[in-house]
């Protein structure tokens, strides 16, 4: 199995080399922190950037959201959705452009981090209301980013990461066999890569983070645990032992979990469609 081992400098110097964030979306995140903001200044940015103005239409108009009638304009859109969803789908664009930097031979392996990244974002997003959470598009989001460090080993080491999915048989390697073999794993490239993008410190953690289950050690420790019991429920070979500490300190009844996981993998093959295709 091909093996390298990087230091989280030379990851972070690997990052420094990508492509920056897109103009429009960076400023539609800038200008969603700004209290004077309006839908007509959002409107015209995200207009600049036809894969931006597609995404969001495409998403809006998806299962995830079920409104009652078809989007078909930008100002619609923004005032349906509302500022904390719109963030979200601007993210969303943002995380599926990462895709179009790994290289084709690791195409399928690029395309099993994709699905999990968005199986755990629908998830963590419908846990959040179950958990009666007032943040379910924090939620969302942090689950679409928590394997962007994945991303960025298929961009920097593709031979080395694929080799190891495929020695787990399409299994997603865990934090220890990363280190092992790269020298750094998925949290702590997902550290930085966040960090360069300069966004919130909870996000930041729940990337980091959610293999862990210190979650009382973390100022963001709900979301974090919310994070780390979607990827939980849906990994592609389940074990439940492992999510019955996240699922404790959100209050799930740990002696659901099989039925919670039923309920959350039916959402989430119901309302992931459009994500897939991003």
């Amino acid at each position: 199995m091909p093996m390298t081992t990087l230091t989280p400098d030379q990851v972070a110097s690997r990052i420094g080399e990508l492509p920056p964030m897109p103009a429009a979306a960076s400023k539609v995140l800038k200008l969603l922190n700004e209290q004077e903001t309006t839908g007509e200044d959002l409107r015209k940015v995200i207009e600049t950037d036809p894969g931006l103005t597609t995404s969001v239409l495409r998403l809006v108009n998806s299962a995830l959201f079920n409104l009652p009638q078809r989007i078909t304009t930008l100002s619609h859109a923004i005032m349906l959705l509302g500022f904390l969803r719109l963030r979200s789908l601007t993210l969303a664009s943002v995380v599926a452009g990462l895709k179009g930097l790994i290289p084709p031979a690791a195409a399928q392996a690029r395309d099993v981090v994709w699905e999990h990244s968005v199986n755990v974002a629908v998830a963590a997003r419908a846990l959040s209301t179950r958990a009666n959470l007032a943040w379910s598009e924090e939620a969302f989001v942090a689950g679409l980013l928590h394997d962007t460090g994945r991303m960025v080993l298929l961009v920097c080491e593709p031979d080395a990461y694929v080799a190891m999915i495929q020695a787990g048989e399409g299994t997603l390697p865990d934090p220890p066999q990363e280190q092992e073999r790269i020298g750094l794993d998925h949290q702590q490239v997902g550290r930085l890569l966040l960090g360069s993008w300069n966004l919130a410190p909870q996000l930041v953690s729940a990337v980091g983070s959610h293999h862990g289950n210190d979650f009382q050690g973390d100022d963001h420790g709900a979301l974090v645990a919310l994070v780390g019991l979607a990827d939980r429920l849906m990994s592609m070979r389940p074990r439940l032992e492992e999510a019955t500490q996240p699922a404790k300190h959100l209050g799930f009844d740990i002696d659901r979990l099989e039925e919670l996981q039923q309920e959350i993998r039916e959402t989430v093959h119901d309302e992931r469609g459009e994500l897939l295709a991003l």
